[in-house]
């Protein structure tokens, strides 16, 4: 419906407000952005920082408490943002880190740092108020304490803003195998298939990482790989360890815990086995927990085996590699002849 005055100043004496408005989720859920209405008292966008805030409740379920989580930053070029109305924007951002918001109340403040003229405002509405009305402060204008919105606004209002709910975050994983320079690949796809010599053994890698804003527990490595690719040998070594051909099913459990941006590393060996010319995978999933919160990702890797001997390389083309300038003078003879 408008906007109501959301900025920090550089100069203390300019002006200070500090909207803020309540949100309870009923289950443990992962919030990994935010979405909101924001905009200026001049229409044209102000290069400057946004912030978002997050509060627990006070206890009395009206006002905001002691600060959770502060001053996420975004620079005004960082911002995600579509003009919906003159001088009025719609934004969003993702988290730094995905968080995980227990069934309590917390409130959430979303402002400008910048020294007025003119005034960033955050938007607000007044239809449907959830939970609580919104909660406004600052000293500049006589409201250092919290208070309803209402004494600011002249009436109740909600706050404008989403939290964007994502679990896909949390935990990654990534299956890579290492060629004969000892140089790891991501193959994906069949289309990617790292070309691997029949007889000859290579080496899987598994990273998983905690790309969430919690430690995770619990964390379960399941890893299938086909028999064309034989087991040797694994490090660390599997906790649990089935043949039923034509696969091998081979799982790691770590009880954790596995702190933000930490990674576990699991190092497995294979034999290739053939047949020439075929394509085999390698498949992991990971799980972990996270207070009663499954995250879970995958990847495969894919490899082609192929016999060394079908290699040929002539004594002719051998030539020519030791002797550049030669190439060269053929290159030029049969672009010439029409080659």
């Amino acid at each position: 419906d408008n906007l109501v005055a959301a900025q920090e100043p550089e100069i203390p004496s300019h002006i200070d407000a500090y909207p803020a408005d309540d949100f309870q989720f009923e289950t443990p859920t992962v919030v990994s952005g935010v979405h909101w209405i924001g905009g200026y008292s001049n229409p044209e966008p102000e290069p400057w920082d946004w912030y978002i805030d997050i509060y627990i409740d006070d206890g009395t379920g009206d006002f905001p408490g002691e600060e959770l989580i502060g001053q996420f930053c975004y620079s005004w070029v960082d911002i995600n943002k579509e003009e919906i109305d003159h001088g009025i924007w719609e934004m969003w951002v993702d988290l730094p880190y995905s968080i995980v918001f227990q069934s309590n109340k917390f409130w959430i403040s979303i402002y400008a740092v910048g020294d007025d003229p003119p005034t960033s405002g955050w938007g607000y509405h007044l239809h449907t108020i959830k939970l609580s009305q919104a909660s406004f402060k600052s000293i500049y204008y006589g409201f250092p304490n919290w208070i309803f919105i209402t004494k600011m606004i002249g009436y109740p209002a909600d706050m404008c803003y989403q939290l964007n709910s994502s679990a896909d975050q949390i935990i990654d994983v990534e299956k890579q195998v290492m060629d004969e320079n000892g140089e790891w690949h991501d193959c994906d796809t069949e289309n990617e298939a790292l070309y691997v010599i029949i007889c000859n053994d290579i080496t899987f890698r598994i990273i998983t990482q905690n790309n969430g804003g919690f430690p995770l527990y619990d964390i379960g490595a399941y890893d299938v790989l086909v028999d064309k690719l034989k087991y040797i040998s694994a490090d660390p070594e599997p906790d649990d360890f089935v043949y039923d051909p034509p696969y091998y099913y081979i799982n790691w459990y770590f009880p954790g815990e596995l702190m933000p941006n930490e990674t576990i590393e699991i190092y497995m060996t294979a034999h290739v086995e053939g047949p020439e010319c075929s394509t085999e995978f390698n498949f992991v999933e990971v799980i972990g927990n996270y207070s009663g919160l499954n995250f879970t990702d995958d990847d495969y890797c894919y490899v082609h085996a192929y016999e060394k001997s079908r290699v040929i390389k002539s004594p002719f083309l051998s030539f020519l590699e030791n002797h550049q300038f030669l190439l060269k003078i053929f290159q030029i003879m049969f672009h010439r002849l029409g080659l």
